[in-house]
């Protein structure tokens, strides 16, 4: 893009589609106004040049530039202004989010975090250990983190019991909100799970029509093929 600069719309802010009228007399300015930016609103449309006008925590008009009173502005001129990306795929951790400087400098302001099957195994535990959230954050629950709270580093098989352990686990992370289950069976210990033993744990969470980001496993058993790592995550 040039010019080579973004703002993403702050996290906290969402669209109210039914409130565009104009400042009434009573109500004369907007508490803030993004001025004259190039507006990419994500629906595919041409750019276009726009102010973007704030009231409380939400965009409540977007119009012609200057046309606009605000309380508070932000020059946008020579900058486009987008929606906030989604990481779908992040890895930062609880230390990070109270600033999340690392995602808002890119633009980013939601998080998906607990990729390749990390995290905590209990995801409740692992929010507390935040100060706060200075983006949108959602988690997965981790296979990796659920197998080895149970198993340990060890290449060792699980037992009925212990294959119950880990599913309730998945359950539990399913009814805190997880996203889904995210795996990385290509890192020990998860690496030493059958693909049956994958699929007897993660099947806890059918029931909730969701979703398994995996990284793909290669081994030598497969030839370190990447075709047949996603033909493994496909079966599972």
């Amino acid at each position: 893009m040039n010019p080579g600069m973004l703002i993403a719309m702050a996290a906290g802010l969402s669209l109210a589609a039914s409130a565009l009228a104009t400042p009434t007399a009573d109500e004369p300015c907007y508490d803030l106004v993004i001025r004259g930016g190039l507006v990419l609103d994500g629906s595919g449309a041409p750019r276009e040049r726009m102010d973007i006008a704030v009231r409380g925590d939400r965009i409540i008009r977007m119009g012609n530039p200057g046309d606009l009173c605000a309380v508070h502005e932000v020059d946008a001129r020579g900058l486009y202004v987008s929606p906030g990306f989604i990481s779908l795929h992040d890895h930062s951790v609880p230390e990070a989010w109270t600033t999340a400087e690392n995602l808002l400098t890119q633009g980013i302001t939601s998080a998906i975090t607990n990729a390749d099957g990390r995290g905590e195994p209990n995801l409740d535990d692992q929010f507390k250990s935040s100060e706060g959230f200075g983006v949108n954050i959602g988690a997965y629950i981790g296979f990796n983190a659920v197998w080895q709270s149970v198993m340990g580093l060890n290449d060792r098989r699980p037992t009925p019991a212990q294959l119950q352990r880990m599913r309730d686990m998945v359950s539990a992370g399913m009814q805190a909100g997880a996203w889904g289950v995210s795996a990385g069976v290509d890192y020990k210990p998860a690496y030493w799970a059958s693909t049956d033993e994958v699929i007897e744990v993660v099947r806890a969470a059918a029931g909730s029509h969701t979703n398994f980001p995996n990284h793909e496993r290669l081994s030598e058993a497969n030839g370190t093929s990447s075709l047949a790592g996603i033909a493994e995550t496909i079966t599972i």
